[in-house]
């Protein structure tokens, strides 16, 4: 197993789930004060087990003896509701990309205990982008006044 590709892999993910985070996070927040309290509180229940994900991996480096040394970048945010949808599923896409790919790399160095965890982090993040998508498709068919006031 190369231990080291492995490490470099888990610290682009947490950096990669940090920004993540903070995206949601702030997205929240922006849907919260545009009075959508359903939404914020469906957004919430999805996004409230990125904290135990985040530790999971980081678990999983020190498990390995890597030591954390990542970078969190930027995160990109909307500022009305299409765009915070249109955003959170563009991550949402590539992030699945990339998860994909952290398994079949893990898998392909036999290290089970690195895949494993990326093949639930893919589950999770595959319904999160299908729930995304689900809102995305009724905000475009009821228009924004009547989306705004089922999910307020």
């Amino acid at each position: 197993m190369q231990t080291l590709e492995i490490e470099a892999m888990l610290n682009q993910a947490i950096g990669q789930f940090w920004r993540g985070l903070i995206q949601h996070q702030s997205h929240l927040g922006l849907i919260a004060s545009l009075g959508l309290s359903k939404l914020a509180d469906s957004m919430q229940t999805r996004i409230a087990d990125e904290p135990q994900t985040l530790r999971s991996l980081l678990d999983r480096l020190l498990d390995l003896g890597g030591k954390p040394a990542f970078t969190v970048g930027t995160p990109t945010l909307g500022t009305d509701l299409a765009t915070i949808l249109s955003i959170d599923i563009d991550t949402q896409r590539a992030g699945l990309a990339t998860l994909n790919k952290r398994v079949l790399f893990a898998g392909n160095q036999s290290d089970a205990a690195t895949r494993l965890p990326f093949e639930r982090i893919v589950l999770d993040e595959e319904e999160h982008l299908a729930w995304l998508l689900g809102e995305q498709s009724l905000l475009t068919r009821l228009g924004e006044v009547p989306y705004s006031a089922l999910r307020a």
